[in-house]
């Protein structure tokens, strides 16, 4: 699959598509926020995450052999905190496209571009899809949350190797 899948950054063009993959019932189950979002507020988040050099958020497409054309079908977003030198990732698969094994392969490439860095997860209780992919890619659990707000959150962690 990795040699028919393309990756480019988000822009704000994508914002719709992005909006209702946020909004699907399954997706919302598994964030931090589960409550809907307005399309006004997500595109001022998009433009924030688009804009801040912090942060990366890439869309994967796939080849469909049938159409002969590349549809999207997840994405991930790196966000760097530079006082500890770690990159938070988050991702999301396509509702139509769970279940596949797309979401390991999406993870996967994007820890080969962070090859060497620190990476960290932060995974919501009950997610055991997302806990497969990060163990997929080298993250072990560390524990549950204990700040306020979080204590449904499940953290995993992968040392660099510089």
């Amino acid at each position: 699959m990795k040699n028919q899948l393309i990756v480019k950054p988000a822009t704000i063009e994508d914002a719709e598509l992005l909006f209702i993959w946020r909004n699907d019932p399954e997706a919302r189950k598994n964030s931090k926020d589960t409550k809907k979002i307005k399309f006004e507020d997500h595109l001022i988040w998009l433009d924030k995450t688009i804009n801040d050099i912090n942060k990366t958020l890439f869309i994967f497409y796939i080849l469909d052999q049938f159409e002969n054309n590349y549809i999207p079908v997840g994405t991930t977003r790196m966000d760097y905190d530079v006082a500890y030198d770690i990159y938070e990732l988050s991702w999301m698969v396509a509702p139509k496209k769970r279940g596949k094994s797309i979401g390991k392969t999406i993870v996967s490439r994007t820890v080969d571009f962070l090859f060497g860095k620190n990476i960290k997860a932060k995974i919501k209780f009950g997610n055991l899809a997302s806990c497969k992919i990060a163990e997929y890619v080298g993250m072990k659990y560390i524990h549950n949350g204990f700040i306020k707000g979080e204590e449904d959150i499940l953290y995993y962690y992968r040392k660099g190797e510089n």
